[in-house]
C-alpha cells in the first residue's frame, strides 16, 4: 500500500536564530593627519578635486587648497575674468571664507577723454563685491603688465574694497606692482595696514610721492620689504626720483621695527654710450640700507635686471655684480649683502 508523501510526517526540523552582526566601521584617522597628507596634495588640483569627493572628512582640507590661491588676470573671452568666479563664489557663500591670497592682474588698457581708467577691472563691475566679501585674505596683490597703475584713476568702488582688504589685521603680505604713484590717498591707506610683508617692485613715483612716502610707522609687524628702483645712466643720484622715493623711504624707518630683510629690485637701463652711472646713486643706498634704524637687517638682496645693454656695457663694468660688490662697502663689510642678476 503505498504511502501519500504528505502523509509522511515531516523529520524535527531545528532553525537556529542568525543574529546580524554589528554594522561594520572603518578605522579613522584622527582629523590632524588627514590633513597633514592632504596638504602634499597642495599642488595638485585634480587629487584635491578626487579628495573632495571621496568623503566628508576630506572635504575641508581639500577646499582649503583648492580656493586659497585667486588670480584674475585678463581674458580673452567676452566675459571678465572675474564674472564667473563671483557668481560662482556668491551661489556658494560657504567658500568665501577659504580664500586667503588674492592677485589681481591688469593687461592693456586705455585712458578716456576724461583720464579714466578703462581696464577690465575698471568694467568688471562684481569685483568690488567680490572684495569685500573675502573676510580671510592674508596676501593681496595688485599689479599691471603692459603700463603703469594711477591709484587715483582706479574706480571708486573697488578703491573702497581695497581700502577694506588693507585694513584687515589679517594681511600679512602686500604686493603693488607697477604703479604711477603712491599718492597721500595710499598712503592714508597703508596707514591701516599691519603686514609683515610688503612688496612695490616696480613704483613709479611723480613728485608727490617722493613728498609722500610710505608710512612704515604703521607697519610694526612688518619684517620683509621689498621695493623697486630704475637706474639710468642719463639721470644723477639727486635728479633720479625713483631713487629719492626709496632713499625717503628707508630713511623713515622708526628706530623700533620689525625689518629683517629688504628686497630691491632695481632695473638698470643703459642708453648713453657716453656716459657711465652716477656711483654717487650707490653710495646714497649704501647709506640708506645702513642707517641707524636699520641695525637689526640680516639680508639685503639686490635683483639686478639689465635692460637696454649697450655693446660697451662689459667695457664700462665687466662683470656688473662685481661691480656693485666693490660700490656698497658698508653692506659688504656686515656681511649682509646679496646680489642676484634676473633675466626676463
Amino acid at each position: 500500500m503505498r504511502r501519500c508523501i504528505s502523509s509522511i510526517p515531516p523529520k524535527h526540523i531545528t532553525t537556529k536564530a542568525v543574529t546580524r552582526s554589528a554594522k561594520h566601521t572603518w578605522p579613522q584617522l584622527p582629523p590632524e593627519l588627514t590633513d597633514n597628507i592632504i596638504d602634499f596634495l597642495a599642488n595638485d588640483a585634480a587629487s584635491l578635486k578626487a579628495c573632495g569627493l571621496t568623503c566628508r572628512i576630506f572635504l575641508p582640507s581639500s577646499r582649503k587648497h583648492l580656493f586659497r590661491r585667486v588670480v584674475l588676470r585678463p581674458s580673452a573671452s567676452k566675459a571678465t575674468p572675474s564674472g564667473k568666479l563671483v557668481a560662482f563664489l556668491l551661489s556658494t557663500p560657504h567658500l568665501l571664507p577659504y580664500v586667503a591670497s588674492l592677485r589681481l592682474v591688469e593687461g592693456d588698457f586705455q585712458l578716456d577723454g576724461r583720464g579714466r581708467y578703462l581696464g577690465w577691472m575698471a568694467r568688471d563691475y562684481q569685483l568690488a563685491t567680490l572684495l569685500a566679501r573675502l573676510p580671510n585674505i592674508t596676501e593681496f596683490s595688485l599689479e599691471s603688465t603692459y603700463r603703469p597703475l594711477e591709484w587715483n584713476n582706479l574706480p571708486k568702488g573697488l578703491k573702497v574694497s581695497i581700502r577694506g582688504i588693507l585694513k584687515s589685521a589679517q594681511l600679512t603680505d602686500l604686493a603693488l606692482g607697477y604703479f604711477l604713484d603712491i599718492t597721500t590717498s595710499c598712503a592714508f591707506m597703508l596707514f591701516f595696514m599691519r603686514a609683515r610683508t610688503a612688496t612695490f617692485p616696480d613704483v613709479r613715483p611723480n613728485e608727490d610721492v617722493v613728498h609722500h612716502p610710505l608710512v612704515l610707522e604703521a607697519m610694526p609687524n612688518l619684517k620683509s620689504l621689498k621695493l623697486g628702483v630704475e637706474i639710468s645712466d642719463f639721470d644723477t643720484a639727486s635728479a633720479n626720483p625713483s631713487l629719492l622715493w626709496v632713499s625717503t623711504v628707508l630713511n623713515s624707518v622708526p628706530p623700533s621695527n620689525a625689518l629683517e630683510e629688504i628686497t630691491l629690485k632695481c632695473e638698470i637701463i643703459f642708453g648713453n654710450p657716453l656716459r657711465q652711472i652716477d656711483r654717487a646713486i650707490w653710495k646714497t643706498l649704501d647709506w640708506s640700507l645702513t642707517c641707524e634704524a636699520l641695525g637689526n637687517l640680516r639680508k639685503v638682496k639686490f635683483l639686478i635686471h639689465t635692460v637696454h645693454c649697450s655693446e660697451a656695457l662689459p667695457h664700462k663694468f665687466g662683470t656688473f655684480s662685481s661691480f656693485l660688490d666693490n660700490q656698497l662697502v658698508i653692506l659688504r663689510r656686515r656681511g649682509i649683502l646679496c646680489i642676484e642678476e634676473v633675466y626676463g
